[in-house]
């Protein structure tokens, strides 16, 4: 079968026998149609004869799709098949059903099953889309096969089988720390002989590298090399963590020699402010927003300054400003904010002419062109979009204000 393949890896979710009859070969089986984990907790409801149970799931168990492929199937015959599933009832089953039959009558002579498990998947998504609780009391009434606690069982198990199973798929950065007495309330250690009775002698030379780089980094006086190939523990003196020394910031090596800034982790450079990187300008500015009074103070610090860093910090939002409230001219590339007026747009810098609207270049011997000719561009009759009451003096090409942002390398801004 075709959908061998499919489950090639997880075999276990495919069943099937072949079955010889006279001249005549069918095939029955069952597939697991697993869904995906849900993007809420859903409330799960039972009673028992301790009382009325309910445990919280953010996994169902799968569906169940039996089949039995007969001898004229696909070519005449469709498959004859039945769901099953310990969370739904009569209802949702009938409507599931329903939709494998319209999907079967969509592609008639077909083979179907692939596409069946995909529509199941699908629908009973949608089933689920809506759903905060699960009644098994409601749905043993319309079932007699199965009771609700037993239901119920079967999907707390399945829900701690899954949760298992996406762990252990997982990676994890966890601190080795040192390892206590587990009863509640005892601190004591487990010794080192202890543990090397425990743990094989790898297994213990790696738990106690950790160990001490662990403990190393918690330290103030220690910072690591930034050379990827290095990583040695650096001891800074105590005119470095004071502030007195006359090579501030420097972090030397003793294993590579290797001597650079222990806040930015660069070559080391001297007395100048940390650089920022293009890619960090965005991240500085919303840590500075966000930061604490202490924070701040470390960031003054690190960047040279007070006021080195309240220019680097005025620049940046600046930065966000122009981006949030300006376009570029398309010929000179100058900051331009369109104060009011239309949509033909006049830089002073170049003296050219563009539409604001799509940024388009615009003859200038016949700027209007663009939104009078029918089928010249999207911006046909758009001239005056976007004008309030408020504006005036649309068109006038000579109502232009200078306006300079200077000392912080940003281009000026002219406004129409």
């Amino acid at each position: 079968m075709a959908l061998e393949s499919i489950f090639s890896d997880q075999p276990d979710q495919l069943q099937y026998a072949i079955k010889e009859e006279g001249e005549h070969t069918s095939i029955d089986g069952s597939i697991c149609v697993h869904l995906p984990k849900l993007d809420r907790t859903i409330t799960v409801r039972a009673t028992d004869c301790k009382g009325t149970k309910e445990v919280e799931v953010n996994y169902l168990p799968p569906l169940t799709l039996t089949f039995d492929l007969p001898y004229d199937y696909p070519s005449s015959s469709a498959p004859r098949f039945s769901i099953r599933a310990a969370w739904i009832g009569r209802t949702e089953r009938e409507q599931l059903c329903t939709s494998l039959k319209n999907c079967w009558y969509d592609y008639p002579g077909m083979p179907i099953l692939f596409t069946w498990i995909q529509t199941l998947q699908e629908e009973a998504t949608k089933l689920l889309a809506d759903k905060t609780k699960i009644d098994l009391d409601q749905i043993d009434q319309e079932e007699e096969a199965c009771s609700s606690e037993k239901r119920m069982r079967e999907m707390s198990d399945y829900e701690e089988r899954a949760m298992q199973n996406d762990f252990e798929k997982g990676w994890y950065d966890c601190e080795v720390k040192r390892l206590e007495c587990l009863r509640e309330g005892c601190e004591s250690g487990a010794t080192q002989a202890q543990l090397k009775l425990a743990l094989s002698e790898d297994e213990y030379e790696r738990y106690d590298s950790l160990l001490l780089a662990g403990t190393l980094d918690l330290m103030s006086d220690i910072v690591i090399c930034p050379r990827i190939a290095c990583g040695a523990h650096v001891l800074l003196d105590a005119e470095q963590l004071s502030g007195t020394s006359l090579t501030p910031n420097l972090g030397r090596c003793p294993i590579c020699h290797y001597t650079f800034c222990i806040i930015c982790k660069k070559t080391y450079h001297g007395l100048e402010p940390c650089a920022i990187d293009a890619g960090m300008r965005e991240e500085l500015l919303t840590q500075y927003e966000k930061a604490s009074e202490a924070e701040r103070e470390e960031m003054i610090k690190r960047f040279g300054g007070r006021k080195r860093l309240e220019k680097q910090i005025e620049a940046l939002k600046n930065d966000r400003w122009l981006e949030s409230n300006s376009k570029p001219c398309p010929t000179c590339r100058i900051k331009i904010e369109k104060r009011d007026g239309c949509n033909k747009m006049h830089c002073a810098k170049c003296n050219g002419n563009f539409c604001w609207l799509c940024g388009r270049v615009l003859n200038k011997n016949a700027p209007y062109d663009h939104f009078n000719v029918p089928g010249s561009s999207n911006c046909f009759n758009r001239l005056f979009e976007g004008i309030t009451d408020s504006d005036s003096d649309e068109g006038d090409d000579n109502n232009w204000i200078p306006f300079a942002v200077e000392e912080d390398n940003l281009d000026d801004i002219e406004f129409h």
